[in-house]
């Protein structure tokens, strides 16, 4: 049956029962205030209908608003309960995580003006349900006890005030404080991920339900895109997106972040920021992150597991020849691999020609120049230019490469960047193993 004729069906039985319109509008405004039934109950278009009845169609109007005023109530309660009983990891679940978008902007909403926010959303169309469902999530318990008994859970005044993760102090009748709230937990359940390498390796070790916000670059596993709200790119960041997200802990990685973790940390969110350079760094990287969402144990065989089979393929690759590899990084002015990149060719069985420079940290101490590489004679030239595809026909076009071996010999090659310089289980799997396919 179609929307519209659900709505005339029901308008006609109204009418001809109009002792039962207190009960149905009240069962339509429930229903709207359920997450997940609000999606298949066109109750919003119903109720529009009753009330043009009742003014036409001699209904008592107070027992009508009071009916539906209390089924909006039960279900806001109804959807809180929820949220609150399945955490953080509802954003995941069926139905919500198909409308990420909507999630997000329902949680900007209620970082912006708190528990008011269940009244506020009432007049923001398929939002207004997910509010008090999210509200829930977040767990705004400074509020809730006023819910169950009053006709409208939103009714006095609200001790949440916007924006941030955690609410506001208040003042008593006699003037003392109120408390604040106890927001923030251990293992944190909101975590906001500003770059690609701690959403994977959350993802990996299960703990993708506490993530709240991604990276705009974030793409493994690919569901994340689905999943997930974007709030960064990786020098800059959307500070209002993320704190209305309500982060108990935000992850950040290198000096390059270090402004937005200023403003992060001068709006009282608590940042990690990670500064992983070599193999050994994205090992401890994993450990940190699984010690800090409270499951060390499954980081710690997560990262002994890559390190295994690191050092597995180092011995398989010890009796074949080393060849000399040139990694590029950038093309203009033209970068060598930073060190986990460096080490990860000589797990491969190569040797980085600029082993020197991959122990600098930043790019611009990595510089080279075209008669260096032509020197160095790479036997293997691989190029992965962040942020833009790799041109094989401009690297081989360079004055005086033809005396390059790898160029000679036709072994110039592209590895993604979302593989290889990624510092985390990106690089240390598919990464890794581009660079065995190129220098098998």
């Amino acid at each position: 049956m179609d929307i519209e004729a659900l709505r005339s069906s029901t308008l006609a039985f109204v009418e001809a029962h109009k002792v039962w319109t207190p009960l149905i509008a009240g069962g339509l405004a429930f229903c709207e205030s359920i997450a997940i039934l609000s999606l298949f109950v066109p109750a919003t278009v119903i109720l529009i209908g009753i009330g043009a009845l009742v003014g036409g169609a001699d209904i008592p109007l107070w027992p009508v608003i009071g009916a539906a005023a209390l089924g909006a109530a039960l279900g806001d309660w109804l959807s809180y309960e929820v949220g609150r009983w399945v955490g953080p990891g509802a954003r995941t679940k069926w139905p919500l995580r198909r409308y990420p978008d909507l999630v997000a902007k329902a949680e900007t909403f209620i970082g912006r003006w708190g528990i008011a926010a269940v009244a506020l959303g009432r007049f923001f169309g398929p939002a207004r349900a997910l509010v008090p469902l999210l509200a829930g999530t977040l767990g705004l318990r400074g509020c809730r006890s006023s819910w169950p008994t009053s006709p409208r859970p939103w009714s006095g005044p609200s001790c949440c005030s916007p924006p941030g993760p955690g609410c506001s102090p208040g003042s008593t009748a006699d003037g003392r404080v109120r408390a604040r709230p106890l927001m923030r937990r251990f293992p944190p359940e909101r975590i906001v991920c500003l770059t690609e390498e701690t959403v994977e390796t959350l993802y990996l070790l299960g703990e993708e339900d506490r993530i709240v916000g991604v990276s705009g670059y974030a793409v493994r596993p690919p569901r994340v895109r689905r999943e997930k709200p974007r709030v960064s790119a990786f020098t800059s960041a959307d500070l209002p997106k993320i704190l209305a997200l309500a982060p108990d802990l935000v992850l950040a990685f290198s000096d390059l972040q270090a402004g937005i973790v200023a403003d992060l940390a001068r709006a009282g969110i608590a940042v990690h920021l990670f500064n992983q350079r070599d193999v050994a760094g994205c090992l401890a990287m994993i450990r940190t992150l699984g010690a800090l969402v409270g499951v060390p144990e499954r980081a710690a065989a997560l990262a002994q597991n890559f390190a295994e089979t690191l050092t597995q393929a180092e011995a398989r690759a010890k009796n074949a020849p080393s060849l000399r590899v040139y990694f590029e990084e950038w093309d203009a002015p033209m970068i060598s691999g930073i060190g986990w990149v460096s080490e990860l060719i000589g797990y491969a069985g190569g040797r980085d020609v600029f082993p020197e420079l991959a122990r600098q940290p930043a790019a611009k101490d990595r510089i080279v120049t075209p008669e260096q590489v032509i020197a160095a004679a790479p036997d293997v030239i691989l190029a992965s230019w962040c942020g833009k595809k790799v041109n094989l026909d401009r690297i081989r076009s360079r004055p005086g490469w033809d005396a390059i071996p790898a160029v000679r010999e036709g072994r110039i090659h592209e590895i993604k960047a979302p593989l290889i310089l990624q510092p985390g289980p990106a690089a240390l799997t598919d990464g890794f193993a581009a660079i065995q396919g190129f220098l098998a």
